[in-house]
C-alpha cells in the first residue's frame, strides 16, 4: 500500500507563549525533539518539517526529515500548510501534524493512516468528546482546495466545505492531543510527561 506523506507544522510564531514553545524543555530534551523522537517515520514515504526559525531547523535536521522554510510565517498557518504540501510532491494522502503535540502516540498516527487507506477520497479527522483535533489526513482530492486557503484558518475551511467527505474517528485520551498554546498547557504537558 502506498505510504502517505507527513507535513509537520513547526513555523508558528508562538505569540501567546512569548518564546518559541517548540524549544521549551520537556523531559531531558525539548518539546520538538520529544515529538520527533517518538514519531513513526517508517509509516510515511516522506516527512516534511515546515519551520521559520533556524533554531527549530537545527533540532529537526537530526531526524529523517526534509526541511522546508517558511519565509513569512506571519501570513498564517495556511501558508505553512501549502509549503509543506508542495514539498511533498505527491499524489498520495498527506497527514498534517502540529509539532507542539509531544504526547501524541505512534499507534494513534498509525490508526488514522489505516482509516485513510480504508476510506479513499475522505478526510480523516480525530475527535475527542466531539471536538476536532490534530493530526488530520487529507487525500489528494483536496490538495487543490488546500492550495487556495488564506490566512490562519489552516485546514478548517476545507473541513467546513466538505462535511460529507469526513470520516471522524473518536479517541478517549484527551491528554494525548494536548497542544501547547499557553503557559498553562505547557505546565500540564510537563506534569503529564513525568
Amino acid at each position: 500500500m502506498t505510504k502517505p506523506c507527513a507535513v509537520i507544522l513547526a513555523a508558528g510564531l508562538s505569540v501567546r507563549m512569548g518564546s518559541n514553545k517548540l524549544l521549551l524543555p520537556l523531559g531531558h530534551s525539548t518539546v520538538l525533539k520529544q515529538f520527533l523522537h517518538r514519531f513513526p517515520f517508517d509509516l510515511f514515504g516522506k516527512v516534511i518539517v515546515v519551520y521559520s526559525k533556524s533554531s527549530v531547523a537545527k533540532e529537526a535536521e537530526q531526524f529523517p526529515v526534509e526541511l522546508c522554510k517558511n519565509q513569512s510565517p506571519e501570513t498564517g498557518q495556511s501558508h505553512s500548510i501549502q509549503l509543506g504540501l508542495k514539498a511533498c510532491r505527491t499524489k498520495n494522502a498527506v497527514m498534517f501534524l502540529v509539532a507542539d503535540q509531544p504526547l501524541l502516540q505512534p499507534p494513534t498516527i498509525e490508526k488514522l493512516i489505516r482509516i485513510s487507506q480504508k476510506n479513499p477520497g475522505h478526510i480523516v479527522l480525530p475527535e475527542v468528546n466531539g471536538t476536532p483535533r490534530n493530526p488530520v489526513v487529507f487525500p489528494p482530492e483536496f490538495h487543490d482546495e488546500i492550495n487556495i486557503l488564506q490566512g490562519d484558518c489552516g485546514g478548517r475551511e476545507v473541513l467546513k466545505n466538505n462535511p460529507g467527505k469526513i470520516v471522524r474517528q473518536s479517541f478517549h485520551n484527551a491528554d494525548e492531543f494536548l497542544d501547547i498554546d499557553t503557559d498553562e498547557m505547557y505546565r500540564r504537558v510537563v506534569n503529564l510527561w513525568k
